[in-house]
């Protein structure tokens, strides 16, 4: 213990015409004030909540002693330090308070020249801060308990961003693909999943809008040797609001593929790939119907308003100007009637709101008017009870095929049919127009059709299609009603 020193200071002086007394006590930071041997003249109410002793004890108390014993050496070597040189001492370390309870203070120690006496006085202002330091200690520890999940998973797994940089690899990750981390990081996604895989740019477009993905794609070794393996993939916001992606991967064996539990296993994969990227194709359809109604409708809504003013406050003008406000307004009702078009091949409400067999309907009816080829429908039974994949199926097979049809058929006349047979509901569509060679579609791998087949083998259907040159197309789906 330190002798103290009889010296006492009077504390008159004042910050900006206010006493200090006054601002020390309104201030949330603990504040004592000593003289250079460490003796306390002055503590505030807040030092006293701190420490948990009262303004007596604490006078009788030299500071360092409350000091815990681990930063006591280090926090004594500093104090004589800042005597001899008197710049502002800055730290933060542990006290033992009156109970016995461990405390972390963060703060300053400094020669307080505005309250010169005799001798220039010394003041402490301190915050507590153990619980930011608790807080601190926990994210630490689960920190080092990711950083060693990560660092010994048998997966490999990598951080990365959407473009494709990698920002680290851990050993497995390194074992997998023959590279180190710095060579992965410096190289990028590209020196891990192959290119030519067709599933890559499905997977990549799944997670833009899903957020995530899950399904199987090629990658590649230093070496260039190819392998099949599972990923699981997630996009994610960091503390600075930059886009990361985790990417965990998992090698698939060829025992594996060339079990029958193997294929088993894919076909699942394989499932629900497909179902994930039609969901988040059907998503993105509904959020670009949505910003045409909300967007797009209302500003050509506006401007329908915004021409029946400007006729009414022209008064008399020439007729040409007359004419081109009435094709003006023409223009506005045919692109608010396309944007409507537009959202219903978008998001078929209709097909909800009005069932399979009224929504088939509605659309050759929609595509008869604008196309002028005739189109007849036949349904048995008229309603039909199928779940909502697979009408949304049917209704985008038939979308698709009308499209067709109007892009290249040269048709005449259009004839649909609805029938369920047993447990399998089939639809057949037909048109009388010019065909085409079925070689030319596989060899281009149309992806109309191929989208039809992909819908068609995901919900367990077949699909067959038939075309003779200048005799027409024949397109057949067929669909178990139950799961299968």
């Amino acid at each position: 213990m330190k002798k103290r020193s009889e010296k006492k200071f009077m504390l008159t002086g004042s910050l900006t015409g206010i006493p200090f007394t006054e601002i020390a006590e309104t201030c949330p930071a603990g504040i004592f004030i000593t003289d250079p041997a460490g003796n306390c003249h002055y503590v505030n109410n807040f030092w006293c909540k701190i420490t948990g002793l009262t303004k007596t004890e604490v006078k009788k108390t030299f500071w360092l002693d409350l000091i815990h014993p681990d930063d006591k050496d280090n926090l004594s070597g500093a104090w004589e330090r800042f005597k001899m040189d008197k710049s502002p001492m800055i730290n933060e370390f542990r006290i033992i308070d009156k109970k016995g309870i461990t405390k972390w203070l963060a703060g300053v120690i400094k020669v307080l020249e505005s309250l010169k006496n005799s001798e220039s006085p010394i003041i402490g202002i301190f915050l507590e801060v153990s619980e930011i330091k608790k807080t601190g200690a926990e994210s630490e520890k689960y920190r080092m308990a990711y950083k060693n999940l990560i660092e010994n998973s048998f997966d490999a797994i990598l951080l990365t961003s959407p473009d494709g940089r990698i920002f680290s690899a851990n050993p497995a990750a390194c074992r997998m693909f023959g590279r180190s981390e710095e060579e992965l990081c410096r190289l990028g996604r590209d020196c891990v999943v192959d290119h030519s895989d067709p599933r890559l740019a499905k997977a990549l477009r799944i997670r833009d809008i899903k957020g995530n993905f899950f399904g199987e794609l090629r990658m590649i070794r230093k070496s260039g040797k190819k392998f099949q393996a599972e990923i699981s993939s997630s996009i994610f916001t960091g503390e600075t609001g930059e886009k990361y992606t985790s990417m965990i991967i998992r090698e698939i064996s060829q025992k594996r593929l060339k079990s029958g539990t193997g294929n088993v296993t894919r076909k699942s994969f394989e499932s629900r790939y497909f179902k994930e990227y039609q969901d988040a194709i059907e998503n993105e359809r509904s959020q670009i119907a949505l910003e045409l109604h909300d967007d797009l409708g209302q500003r050509f809504s506006s401007l329908k308003l915004y021409l029946a003013w400007l006729k009414n406050r022209i008064g008399v003008q020439s007729q040409s100007v007359k004419t081109k406000l009435i094709e003006m307004n023409s223009l506005i009702d045919e692109s608010m009637s396309r944007i409507r078009d537009f959202i219903s091949i978008l998001k078929p409400s209709v097909l909800f709101e009005l069932g399979l067999v009224e929504s088939l309907k509605w659309q050759l009816d929609r595509f008869e008017n604008q196309t002028k080829i005739r189109c007849n429908f036949f349904s048995y039974p008229e309603e039909f009870n199928l779940d909502e994949d697979k009408s949304l199926a049917l209704f985008r097979i038939l979308q698709e095929a009308l499209t067709n049809i109007r892009k290249h058929a040269d048709a005449g006349s259009v004839a649909v049919e609805l029938r369920l047979l047993r447990k399998t509901v089939i639809m057949r569509i037909s048109d009388n127009g010019k065909g085409f060679s079925l070689e030319k579609v596989n060899l281009i791998s149309s992806r109309g059709i191929s989208g039809m087949k992909e819908r068609v083998k995901f919900l367990g259907g077949k699909f067959f299609i038939k075309s003779v040159i200048e005799k027409g197309t024949i397109i057949k789906v067929s669909l178990p009603t139950k799961p299968y």
